[in-house]
């Protein structure tokens, strides 16, 4: 099904999905709901999209005059100025997209062009396959404004024009037609305004051109204009216009330079400063299931503002400003907020974008669990539940416990089942007598504390024999947390509490009512060793808050699961000393779910003069680095694995993926070598090159295409890996130049320096100057992708470009130990006399296809990984031949 996108007019809920038929009417019994529908749910969840088919081809039909009152939006123009722009830095944001700008930021909400050949430039693929794939996969609004009346397809929205003149932009609904305009950059911005975007910015928007020529960023169109286009027809359209358009909405040019001079200018690294706004959910134990997500983006934006209730869940999280919420029916909750001071409060900027929330019950019908509808919502990264106790907090909440006459009894803490005004759930709550059933049964072992507040609540069942009441509202959020801390067990249904005690670490033992599985707020990433649950079987999963659902559990399960809990060991976590990693791991490593779960980790930049001592004072049980010889930390006698064993040679594998390699030129390998948790962004260490095409690279260096031409792609003359040679008489890399170049004159070598000579390391390039001094060696600049593209031969001593080539079936000659150390799917060359002939040698050799695509399982799911990833624990026990067993 083509589900489209419908950018909502304020910040979006799940709840303003309209969900179909089957799926919204009242049902009484858990329904059975497909894997594809919720593949489907959650696919509709991260774009923003629509669960209708569009009601019409006309655009304002689908996306009315008013959508995005109030919003920001962004326009991408075409110019130039936007060479090298980070497009990553409009995620989130309203934006719409001129022409083939929507290329570049395929989130675009909106494409929108005026000239019809665009469209068939498109479909015949005279932009380029990988152009015309990047426009039958947009999912946005794929829209023209029809000024030709052209026959365009189904999947192609239309915005009418008109040949009015005047405009009362403020109220204009453009389903009358947009003013016929002389270019898609106009049409855009009138777009927006009868949108209501409110301010409206411009990117690309230069009316400038290039050698006679109208410039784009992004090229590659059949033919050009002539760029007094520019000044004869566009400028003088935006001018007419602007009065008008000024007076409707803030618009703002962030090119300075740009020749549309009739806009205001701004910073573009100011507007696009990210700013986010998220209206969070108000109940405690609400706050605790959003604060990994809240935690996790506030580390990757400029500012983070939410309205909460209870800013103390987030007190450890910097870069977090609260905004203080409506006071509603929350009497419970408007008592915490009134308990904090005002500074504690901030004003929402006027620049801030809004971040959208999940509603829960929406996504639990779907199966979806509340870790997965943050995931899908917001591209979150990591997912850590953990709730530091602040050490005040710590210390009130052990003074209210050794206050109590305990009489050496264990501490358990207990919440009955209470309904408030605002919010009732009886069909969720369990039965109470399961809670009783608990206290009267193990009253000599523990001493029961029970919360509530019957100011602003009431139970359904009165608790009896409890050792110590605070049904008052007598302790703060804070001491709760503090007396949380200190127990022993908690004991809950479906409330703050439950949450509470899972996030500190406490023992909690779960009982459930119906309605909510409690599946679905569990995540494998949690630390579960410290919970154990019962609930009804079979399990009402109605989603309705007053249904009369099945509540009954056998006793003896009860028993069992909670003297399971009562008497489970824990088991205590061993040292691990990550030892001059490198900063850029540090989150990577602190994050880890399942490394943390297991181990104490301490990281250490810093040389430590006595290693051996160090570990001994501080009982390390492991240790990872990448600083000592293997010979030395045996002598250490500790378990030990070297960092390389992470990130591989050369740091092949960033924390996000690998240096050289576009996403659009591996995709196509992923279904075949089920990569694993591998994001594939578009980057390098430094910056490539411009492409070049065969025929002007040929022509640029004087060369014959007839010739004889084997690719040398350079490393640095400190790279690590230049030290492990597999041929006996090779020792270094000035012995590898050497036999290459003189054991085939007859072959020409297409020497690529390594790019940091030209750029971070100029100062080094010296280094390098023997490579130049034979004849046959002829030096080039160009980006590593037209290499690929021009050339199938390729050499390389050890270098990470080896892999980039494997990865486009290119033909490699080795020397060295690298990632792909095999003689199958690379020409080693282990022998002088492997040396000779390489042209006709590479010529001859076959890749197997086989093991190359071992190969590429292999390097990207075992070999190399994430420090986040819950693999590395594995890693870190086994021994090499244990973990690559496979």
């Amino acid at each position: 099904v083509n589900w489209r996108r419908i950018p909502m007019g304020g910040a979006m809920r799940i709840s303003d999905l309209r969900l179909p038929e089957k799926i919204n009417r009242p049902v009484r019994k858990k329904q059975s709901v497909s894997s594809q529908e919720i593949e489907e749910r959650r696919f509709n969840l991260r774009n923003g999209t629509n669960f209708e088919k569009p009601k019409s081809r006309l655009l304002h039909d689908s996306l009315p005059s008013g959508s995005w009152k109030g919003r920001r939006c962004f326009i991408i123009g075409g110019g130039t100025s936007l060479k090298g722009f980070d497009f990553s830095k409009l995620n989130g944001e309203l934006v719409i997209a001129c022409n083939r700008a929507f290329e570049s930021f395929p989130s675009a909400a909106v494409m929108i062009a005026q000239d019809a050949r665009l469209w068939g430039w498109y479909e015949s693929g005279q932009l380029g396959e990988e152009a015309k794939r990047k426009f039958q996969q947009y999912r946005g609004f794929k829209s023209w404004v029809n000024v030709q009346a052209f026959p365009y397809p189904e999947d192609v929205f239309i915005i009418n024009t008109t040949y009015a003149k005047d405009f009362n932009w403020k109220s204009y609904d453009y389903s009358q037609g947009l003013p016929w305009c002389s270019n898609t950059g106009l049409d855009a911005l009138c777009l927006a305004v009868c949108l209501e975007a409110n301010p409206i910015y411009l990117l690309g928007f230069d009316c400038y051109g290039k050698d006679g020529k109208t410039a784009n960023f992004h090229e590659g169109y059949p033919g050009y204009n002539n760029e007094k286009v520019y000044e004869d027809s566009m400028v003088p359209d935006f001018n007419n216009l602007s009065p008008q358009l000024n007076e409707a909405a803030e618009i703002i040019n962030l090119n300075p330079e740009s020749k549309i001079r009739c806009f205001k200018f701004g910073d573009a690294k100011e507007a696009l400063k990210q700013v986010v706004v998220y209206r969070g959910y108000a109940g405690i134990g609400d706050n605790i299931w959003q604060r990994p997500f809240v935690k996790d983006m506030a580390g990757k934006v400029d500012e983070f503002y939410i309205e909460t209730y209870t800013p103390q869940i987030y007190w450890d999280i910097p870069n977090v400003k609260f905004i203080k919420p409506e006071k509603h029916k929350f009497e419970m909750h408007w008592n915490i907020v009134n308990s904090l001071p005002t500074e504690t409060w901030s004003e929402i900027p006027s620049n801030a974008k809004m971040l959208r929330k999940p509603a829960y019950w929406s996504g639990f019908k779907f199966g979806l669990t509340i870790p997965q509808q943050f995931e899908d919502l917001w591209d979150t990264e990591t997912y850590n539940l953990e709730f530091p106790v602040k050490d005040e907090w710590t210390e009130e909440g052990r003074n209210i416990v050794q206050n109590l006459n305990t009489k050496g009894k264990k501490i358990c803490v207990i919440h009955f089942p209470t309904k408030r005004p605002e919010w009732q759930c009886p069909a969720r709550d369990p039965k109470p007598e399961y809670m009783q059933l608990i206290i009267d049964r193990y009253k000599d072992e523990y001493f029961f504390i029970s919360l509530a507040d019957l100011r602003n609540e009431e139970f359904y069942y009165t608790p009896q024999n409890i050792d110590k009441e605070f049904h008052q509202g007598e302790l703060s959020l804070e001491q709760i947390i503090g007396v949380v801390k200190n127990a022993d067990m908690i004991v809950s249904g479906n409330c703050y509490l439950f949450a509470l005690g899972l996030a500190i670490g406490t023992k909690t033992f779960y009982i459930g009512g119906g309605t909510q599985d409690v599946k679905l707020f569990m995540d494998r990433r949690m630390d579960l060793s410290k919970m154990a649950y019962v609930q009804p079987e079979p399990f009402c999963g109605c989603f309705q808050n007053d249904h009369n659902c099945n509540k009954d559990i056998p006793e003896e399960k009860i028993i069992k699961n909670f003297e399971e809990l009562m008497n489970r060991k824990q088991v205590k976590k061993k040292n691990i000393l990550f030892y001059k990693v490198g900063p850029r791991y540090h989150h990577d490593i602190l994050s880890n779910i399942e490394l943390n779960r297991k181990y104490n980790s301490t990281i250490i930049n810093s040389p430590i003069d006595d290693l051996k001592r160090y570990i001994n004072d501080n009982k390390i049980d492991s240790i990872v680095t990448t600083n000592y010889p293997a010979e030395d930390i045996k002598r250490l006698g500790i378990n030990y694995l070297f960092f390389e064993a992470f990130i591989g040679n050369d740091k092949v594998f960033d924390r996000q993926g690998f240096h050289f390699t576009p996403e659009n030129e591996i995709k196509q390998y992923v279904d075949k070598v089920k990569m694993l948790d591998i994001k594939l962004p578009d980057y390098t260490k430094v910056e490539q090159p411009e492409e070049i095409s065969q025929e002007d690279f040929f022509k640029k260096y004087g060369l014959d295409p007839e010739d004889r031409y084997i690719v040398l792609l350079g490393q640095e003359m400190g790279d690590k890996s230049l030290l492990f040679s597999k041929n006996p008489n090779i020792k270094t890399y000035q012995d590898y130049i050497y036999r290459l170049v003189m054991s085939n004159p007859g072959t020409k070598f297409i020497f690529k320096p390594h790019p940091v000579y030209f750029t971070i390391k100029k100062h080094l390039k010296s280094d390098i100057d023997f490579i130049y001094n034979y004849r046959n060696i002829i030096p080039v600049y160009e980006s590593i992708h037209s290499l690929f593209k021009i050339f199938d031969k390729f050499t390389a001593f050890s270098s990470t470009t080896i892999f980039e080539g494997l990865m486009r079936d290119r033909k490699f000659a080795t020397v060295g130990h690298h990632f792909c150390d095999d003689d199958r799917i690379v020409l080693e060359l282990k022998t002088d006399e492997m040396f000779n002939g390489l042209y006709e040698r590479l010529n001859e050799f076959v890749i197997d296809k086989e093991v190359q695509a071992k190969y590429f399982n292999f390097l990207l799911n075992y070999y190399s990984m994430n420090l986040a990833d819950e693999r590395v624990v594995r890693r870190i026990e086994s021994d090499s031949e244990e973990y690559y067993a496979n």
